[in-house]
Parts: C-alpha cells; structure tokens; sequence
C-alpha cells in the first residue's frame, strides 16, 4: 500500500506502537472506508484499543510511549499525515472525537457538559452553543429526555444516558471520525441497542471505528471487521462474509 484510496478516510502503513520496551501495534497495514462501521475483534490485550488511541495520538498520554510508521486522515478539506504533519493536536482530536467503554461525564449539569467544551475548544458564542447543544442531543434521540433538565447534574442520568450525553458531547464539535473504545460493554441490553441503533444512523455523516468484544454486536452492526491478533491485523472482513452464522466465530475460535 502506497497511497489511501479516494474512499478511505484512514490509512495506517506500517504502524508501530511500543510503551517502554513493550510492544503492543506490530508493523501494522490497513485502509478504513469512510462513512461506515468498522469493528476490530480480537482478543484481550492484542492492541485493539492502542491502535484506536494511535487515530487521534492518544497514546503519547501515556508515558514511554513511541509510535512508528504513518497514519493518514482523510477530512474533508485534504488528507493529514498525523505523525509528520504540523498538524494541532487539538484539532485533530476534535476531527477525530473518541468515547470511551465507561461513561465519564462531566461531574457537572448536563448542560454545562456539552457547553464548556464548546467554549474551550471552539470559543463559540453563548447563541450559537445552545443550538449546538439542542443538534448534538436530538442527534443522539436524548433531547426530549433532557430539554426540560439541562440544569440537573449529568450523573443523575442513567447509564445509557450518560454514555448518548458523551457521544453528543463529542458531536457537538462536529468531528469527522468517531473512536468508540466497547462503548456498550458497561450497559445493559436495552441500553446497548439504543447505542447501536443510533451508530447505524450516524454512519451516514460519520466514519466510525468500534473496538467490540461482542461477537453479535459485530454481526448487527459492522460493514468491516478487522481481526487483530499480536498486535496486528490478520483478517479483514467485509459484511458480507460474516454475516452468515458461525463464520466469524470459527474464525475467531481459529485465531485464539
């Protein structure tokens, strides 16, 4: 692989990440298509989320950190290489907003949740951070439940609530690629097909990449599963052929 086809948004080339002398990513290579589900499978401790974290340079949080190779961004005003590019941090991850497997509102209103970053990372005006808060809520189904609460503590929301109340959080700066670390694997079965369903409705204006340890989740939402193991991608699955019953599964029975 050369260069990211017109149809990728990512495309990662030979891509290493290492913590201290540990290494997790393995010379990695893939092309992600825009505007679709991507869900990476595999077992504990492959790298799945290390690779998701290395889209937005998430992992130079943490320390000993080294990353290796090149990762490309399609937006859509031109592609960014993130690790040679000059290219702000903080703009890169507001294009590329990530939620994580836990819920971690702000310990504040459900208002001030979405309206503090607004502030911060894009100074907006008080006119224009109210609709951006209504948009982001009714694009998660969460606006009818809160209009009339926004002033109430965000931790007084359910879990499923609080998980739609990050992922509006992330909307509301109108990224372009969305990270999702297990997003449903701390709700309940009702709360986790609210979140699939509407990650089936958002793929329509968004790239989403979705670490899953479900294999079902993967079967009811996904157009592209990439199996990692060792902390490289052996297998990638286009809808189509696991959607049958027991493919993937044997796979990955194969693969551990």
């Amino acid at each position: 692989m050369a260069f990211p086809s017109t149809s990728c948004s990512v495309f990662a080339q030979n891509l290493s990440v290492s913590f201290s002398a540990r290494q997790v990513i393995n010379n990695l290579s893939v092309e992600i298509s825009s505007r679709n589900i991507t869900v990476i499978v595999g077992r504990s401790g492959v790298g799945k989320s290390t690779f998701l974290r290395s889209l937005n340079r998430l992992n130079e949080e943490i320390s000993g950190s080294r990353t290796e190779g090149t990762v490309k961004l399609s937006f859509k005003d031109g592609t960014v290489d993130i690790y040679r590019d000059r290219f702000p941090i903080e703009e890169l991850r507001r294009r590329v907003g990530m939620v994580f497997q836990t819920p971690h509102p702000i310990p504040t209103s459900i208002g001030k949740n979405l309206s503090l970053p607004l502030k911060l990372v894009l100074n907006l005006p008080s006119r224009k951070i109210d609709d951006r808060i209504e948009k982001a809520l009714t694009i998660v189904h969460l606006w009818s439940e809160v209009k009339n609460r926004l002033k109430e503590p965000a931790l007084s929301l359910s879990g499923g609530q609080q998980q739609r109340l990050c992922l509006a959080r992330t909307l509301a700066l109108e990224p372009e690629i969305l990270l999702l670390d297990e997003p449903t694997a701390s709700l309940d079965f009702k709360a986790s097909e609210k979140i699939e369903d509407l990650l089936s409705e958002l793929k329509r204006d968004y790239t989403i990449i979705s670490v899953s340890h479900s294999i079902g989740q993967a079967r009811r939402i996904a157009d592209n599963v990439l199996v990692m193991k060792e902390g490289s991608i052996i297998k990638v699955l286009a809808a189509s052929q696991f959607q049958e019953k027991g493919t993937l599964e044997d796979l990955l029975n194969e693969v551990f």
